[in-house]
């Protein structure tokens, strides 16, 4: 083999680098392949050099236990997406109509100021047009309303009942999704293996973590009003009201729902002959 075909970055590798280091190079060049988008790390030349420079028996056996450790990962994946997938096709769904609440949120303070600026310079033709105007206003998911004092409301209520009923599906797909990371975590833990995670996998369990709601307005999130609570602070009614993004740390993880994965796990495990 021409040393000179291999990049300065494997040669080094093959020098100095450890049987685990050697082997999470091999995965995430294989991870790249996979992936269309992505360029792949190494040739095929580079890959059997890697391999050829591992010596001994022991240097081997710790090549190969990483690389099954990777491959149980891959074979979970199936799974694991699954969940993922129904999460967030909810999740979308969710954070779709909390946008809409939003932008009835900002539509009704606009309109409120506008109402009293027109209120304000006492004209009253300008004001009859801008009562005019409102009344023909309609909107999908809401109902406009003004009172005597000419404070403008959206009525969102029907909007609410949907957002609720979306949040509760939400909620039984998190369930799932949790249980996934959970026992996944738990494995990664116990193998000190995140550095082979496929990247498909590290990303997914990151966004299962993160807080969606954040993306419209942290008055959405379950969790932000938590930590308001938690510090002690006081809590309107709209403010609880409008907190219905479900924080991950609430999310139940159910034992059977958690035992399902572990023996899925398990197996997967065991047919790797780890």
């Amino acid at each position: 083999m021409n040393k000179n075909n291999l990049s300065k970055k494997v040669q080094e590798l093959i020098a100095t680098g450890t049987p685990k280091q050697k082997a999470q190079l091999v995965c995430t060049d294989y991870t790249d392949k996979i992936k269309q988008s992505y360029k792949p790390l190494l040739t095929d030349e580079e890959e059997e050099a890697i391999r050829k420079s591992l010596k001994t028996d022991e240097e081997r056996r710790e090549f190969n236990k990483w690389i099954s450790v990777y491959n149980i990962y891959c074979d979970l994946i199936p799974i694991f997406g699954l969940a993922y997938k129904e999460y967030q096709v909810l999740a979308e769904k969710l954070l779709g109509y909390i946008r809409l609440w939003e932008a009835y949120y900002y539509e009704e303070n606009n309109l409120s100021t506008l109402y009293q600026a027109i209120k304000d310079e006492g004209d009253e033709a300008s004001l009859e047009v801008f009562s005019s105007t409102l009344d023909s206003l309609t909107f999908t998911e809401g109902k406009l309303r003004k009172d005597k004092d000419g404070l403008i409301e959206i009525d969102t209520s029907r909007l609410y009942e949907k957002i609720q009923k979306i949040v509760g599906e939400l909620t039984e797909a998190y369930k799932t999704a949790k249980c996934v990371v959970v026992v996944t975590d738990e494995y990664t833990k116990r193998t000190r293996s995140a550095a082979f995670r496929p990247e498909p996998m590290a990303t997914a369990i990151d966004q299962i973590k993160e807080d969606y709601a954040l993306g419209v307005a942290p008055r959405y999130s379950r969790a932000i009003l938590n930590e308001r609570i938690e510090r002690g602070e006081h809590i309107t009614k709209d403010e609880a009201l409008r907190a219905v993004y479900p924080s991950y740390d609430e999310i139940e993880t159910p034992k059977e729902l958690l035992n399902f994965f572990e023996e899925r796990l398990n197996y997967i495990i065991k047919r790797h002959g780890k």
